[in-house]
């Protein structure tokens, strides 16, 4: 009844099919029935970030020229009507009550499945972020072809732990409503820990971001607690390890340790799927020894995701789901073509014209489909670093990273010629010392090729951050923004 008493308001605002409608607002209940009224219109959904940069956010509007925003905050855009969500200002979306299911069922019995239905932005992380236009029948059949992939079951307790605007979440939120899960909405996204406790839930759809922070957070308490050492010791990897001493030693690790770790996320939850960015074989480890298991996929803003499903920490992204194929061409690069497949980028025929062609998307990310048909990903085209031997710039952050005390973003140094790499101190907290950073980058330079060697470094005093541009609202770097903004600091190692 919600969302047909919004889709009459908004009817009654003048939006008709085809029409472009933004939602500028953080994550809630009332974005989620914004955006099935919008569609249920034959409307465009346009997802924009609250952290957005406000000169990406203008390039986004002057993109798309929605007919209205619809923002959970006072805003004021040029030349674009802005109307608050429903209960959050004097000249809100002023909700009808007289409304009933027919009304809904006639208005979607109007709509087509070849009727563009979202605008979906990619991350934007190797150059301008693009609008893919998904039609209904993309977004349908991402919804149908996961079905049971990841573990689902019906009446499972979920906390939205994505941004709304992001493609994973909305595939997410889709199939929650097509499985019958029940999703509970923090506050905003800093109010996740309390409501993954409230909420006790079975599921979670999170970045890998977001799983790196639970696993530093379970670590900081034992500290604080004075624990440190007993941490440690559970948290040694002992996969492999049989005998009556390791079953003891898996015992006391669970009753001492994994126990609370899993009662500080609900005492419930069974599986997390991680969606977003590149996820670490030993983060996914690491839950699956505390007891929760990890499932990963791979998808984009493009397909409106996702495109495979893997239950198993075997170093792939699984096999594709139903309707998809997945190719690699001459260049390495992964190539998939199915009924989620965009329309094309809203605007820009010539980027539509470079990466779809005879039905084939080209995806920017380089992989392989191994003998059992999963798909393994070996990192983006952009950030191949030139030499014999290929290197991922994702290879290097990981290899160079420290879990709660450094973020290391690698470029391409300009010359072509070797890398930079840039630290970030987590959370800005720039208290964290970094005096291991030279030497970890003599290591590295040790053992690597000159084209493969780090020419220059910087420590960072802050985080990364989506609303000065360096990274995406689920925490991957932009590398362009980084080494534009920081490329002054660099010095040779």
């Amino acid at each position: 009844m919600q969302v047909e008493g919004i889709a009459g308001a908004l009817a009654q605002r003048g939006v008709v099919p085809g029409d472009r409608v933004g939602v500028l607002a953080q994550t809630s209940h009332t974005w989620a029935a914004v955006d099935l009224a919008i569609l249920s219109l034959g409307a465009i959904t346009v997802g924009l970030s609250t952290d957005l940069p406000p000169e990406e956010l203008a390039r986004r509007l002057k993109l798309v020229a929605p007919r209205l925003v619809l923002a959970d905050s006072p805003a004021t855009l040029p030349n674009i009507q802005v109307v608050p969500l429903p209960g959050r200002g004097q000249d809100d979306l002023q909700v009808g009550h007289n409304t009933t299911l027919d009304d809904l069922e006639r208005r979607l019995d109007r709509l087509t499945p070849d009727l563009p239905a979202t605008i979906a932005f990619t991350a934007g992380t190797t150059g301008p972020a693009r609008g893919a236009v998904l039609t209904h029948s993309a977004l349908q059949h991402a919804v149908l072809a996961g079905r049971g992939a990841f573990g689902s079951r019906h009446r499972d307790r979920s906390v939205v732990a994505l941004p709304m605007d992001h493609i994973h979440q909305r595939y997410a939120t889709y199939a929650g409503t097509d499985q019958g899960i029940v999703g509970w909405y923090p506050r905003d996204l800093s109010h996740l820990p309390e409501t993954i406790r409230a909420a006790r839930p079975q599921l979670l759809v999170v970045s890998p971001a977001v799983l790196e922070d639970i696993r530093l957070a379970a670590r900081t308490r034992a500290v604080e607690r004075g624990f440190g050492g007993l941490y440690d010791w559970a948290c040694q990897p002992r996969s492999g390890r049989t005998g009556w001493r390791a079953r003891a030693e898996r015992e006391i690790a669970n009753r001492m340790v994994y126990r609370r770790i899993r009662r500080g996320l609900g005492g419930q939850l069974r599986t997390i799927v991680s969606g977003g960015g590149r996820l670490s074989p030993a983060l996914a480890r690491w839950f699956g020894q505390v007891g929760i298991r990890v499932v990963n996929g791979w998808g984009l803003a493009e397909t409106g995701a996702p495109l495979t499903a893997s239950r198993e920490i075997d170093g792939t992204v699984g096999h594709p789901l139903p309707g998809v194929a997945v190719r690699t061409s001459a260049i390495g690069e992964l190539e998939v073509s199915g009924p989620c497949v965009m329309t094309g980028y809203y605007g820009n025929p010539k980027q539509t014209k470079q990466t779809l062609s005879d039905g084939w998307l080209r995806t920017g990310d380089v992989g392989e489909v191994d003998e059992l048909g999963r798909v393994v990903l070996q990192g983006r085209l952009q950030d191949q670093v030139p030499g014999p031997t290929p290197l991922d710039l994702g290879e290097v952050d990981a290899g160079l990273s420290v879990p709660g005390r450094r973020v290391v973003v690698s470029c391409i140094a300009h010359n072509n010629v070797g890398i930079n790499i840039f630290s970030f101190r987590p959370r800005g907290d720039a208290t964290i010392p970094d005096t291991t950073l030279r030497s970890d980058v003599a290591a590295w330079n040790d053992i690597h090729p000159v084209e493969h060697r780090i020419v220059g470094h910087a420590t960072i005093d802050a985080c990364l951050s989506p609303s000065e541009g360096t990274c995406t609202p689920t925490l991957s770097p932009r590398r362009d923004h980084v080494m534009g903004r920081y490329m002054s600091l660099l010095t040779k190692p």
